[in-house]
Parts: structure tokens; C-alpha cells; sequence
């Protein structure tokens, strides 16, 4: 019997021959192996889930994620920044500043972080703080939105009392966005602080008419429905607590609109 090799055509054993070398050519050659993850990768991955979680309102489970990814990599602005969003979330003051003022120490060019200390100071009262935070990003000309640090400023210097300061803030907020609700909604509140309620309806009306949400749409309402009052207008006060109620029956401006209704009726 032939040998079955010697039958089949050249190209075949040629097409062997060059795989067997080919073969032994692979073997001789060093496998380089992959980079193994870093713990700052590992770092910046169980940050990113914790920031989703966040995002898409679990914020429990992102507290827990980003803690978990701060005992990998301490020194990470972007987990402090998001841990004091998340701890504003749940209305944990404390945690919420103490994360977004290390995320500002870590990384000053955050605005992010710099902007919710502004929030966190008004929230616990210390508004000179919260104007020299804002003052910081007013001046800051890569800024994008200098707008929200104003409106953070003005309301600032309406609580201590610097009407004028206060206003200048306000306006020149509404000067870069016309239709930011929060600079619109303290103009009115500064209007009815001064006394002229006239003038602060055009300034809630300003914000029903953008729509920013229930609990805002609420609010405003509710002190259209004080200006009213406050003009000897009582039935066009009591449609307002009624819409108010309405727009947002759970939340902390419907209850009061339900109290100040009954009162009225």
C-alpha cells in the first residue's frame, strides 16, 4: 500500500509543513501577559456604580458603593463630590458638607463641589461662608453656569438681611438665564420680604409659567397665595392653596397650603 501522503497533492504538504512551522515559530515566542487592574481601577469602578445607582435613585446602595470605593482611593475628588450629593439626597447635612468641602480641597477646580458647599453652608447657616464659596466661582470665568452661584450669593445676603446686595445677586443671575425659576422665585420671596407684594407676583407668576417641577410649582402657589392675602384678595388666594395642594399634596408646600387653607375658609 502507497503511503497516503505521497497521494495527496504538493500544496497539501507544503500548506502542512508551513503550519508546523508556524506552530513551533509561536511556541518559541515570550506570551506577554495582560496589565492587571490597579486598586485606583478598581477604585474608579466601584465609584462609577455608585455614581449610577445615585443617578437612578438608589442612593442607599450608591452611599454604599462610593464608601466602598473611598477605603480603595481616599485622595478621589469625584467619590467625595458624589458621596456629598448623595448624603444631600437623604438630607444628611453634615455628611453632605464634610465629603463636598474634601472634594473641594482635593480638586479646587471641581464646581460642582464648590457649588453644593454653597447649598450645604445656606442649609446650616453659615451664609458669609456660602457668599465668599460663591464669590470663588462668580469669578471663576471657566464657570459654565455663573448663574446658580448668584442665585446661591442673593439668597445668602437676603437672609442676612442685605436687601440691595441681594437683589443686584439676584438680578444679575437672570441677566445670564431669564428663565432660571430659583433666581425668579427669590426675587418674589425679596419683594414680599420689602413689603411689595404686588410686585412679587410677577415674579412667582414668572415661575408657574416655566413649570420647574411639583414641589417648586407648589411654592410658588403658596406665596402667590400669601401676596394675595396680603392684598385683600382672598378668593383668588384660596384658588392658588388649592393648586397648590394639588401640584404637590405630599410634600412640604402642599401640607402647608392645606393648613393655610383651612385657616382662611
Amino acid at each position: 500500500m502507497r503511503d497516503r501522503t505521497a497521494r495527496e497533492p504538493g500544496w497539501t504538504r507544503l500548506a502542512m509543513i508551513c503550519l508546523t512551522l508556524w506552530l513551533a515559530a509561536c511556541s518559541s515566542v515570550p506570551q506577554v501577559s495582560e496589565p492587571q487592574p490597579t486598586p485606583a481601577d478598581h477604585a474608579a469602578a466601584r465609584r462609577n456604580i455608585g455614581i449610577d445607582h445615585v443617578v437612578n435613585g438608589r442612593v442607599p446602595i450608591g452611599i454604599r458603593e462610593l464608601r466602598h470605593a473611598l477605603t480603595l482611593r481616599e485622595d478621589d475628588a469625584l467619590t467625595h463630590l458624589w458621596l456629598g450629593q448623595a448624603f444631600l439626597m437623604k438630607g444628611r447635612l453634615v455628611d453632605a458638607q464634610r465629603h463636598a468641602e474634601r472634594a473641594v480641597v482635593l480638586d479646587p477646580s471641581r464646581h460642582e463641589a464648590r457649588l453644593n458647599v454653597t447649598v450645604l453652608y445656606i442649609h446650616s447657616g453659615a451664609f458669609e461662608q456660602a457668599i465668599a464659596e460663591s464669590d470663588v466661582l462668580v469669578d471663576d470665568p471657566t464657570f459654565a453656569s455663573p448663574w446658580r452661584a448668584l442665585t446661591n450669593r442673593g439668597w445668602a445676603q437676603l437672609k442676612l438681611q442685605r436687601f440691595g446686595e441681594a437683589r443686584r445677586s439676584l438680578s444679575d443671575a437672570l441677566e445670564y438665564q431669564p428663565q432660571y425659576w430659583p433666581a425668579l422665585l427669590n426675587l418674589g420671596i425679596l419683594d414680599q420680604v420689602e413689603g411689595d407684594f404686588a410686585g412679587s407676583l410677577r415674579y412667582f407668576e414668572g415661575v408657574l409659567e416655566i413649570d420647574p417641577g411639583a414641589g417648586a410649582t407648589a411654592e410658588a402657589h403658596y406665596r402667590v397665595a400669601e401676596a394675595y392675602v396680603s392684598l385683600g384678595q382672598r378668593h383668588q388666594a384660596l384658588q392658588h392653596l388649592s393648586r397648590a395642594i394639588e401640584a404637590s399634596p405630599n410634600g412640604r408646600w402642599g401640607r402647608q397650603s392645606r393648613e393655610y387653607l383651612a385657616l382662611l375658609q
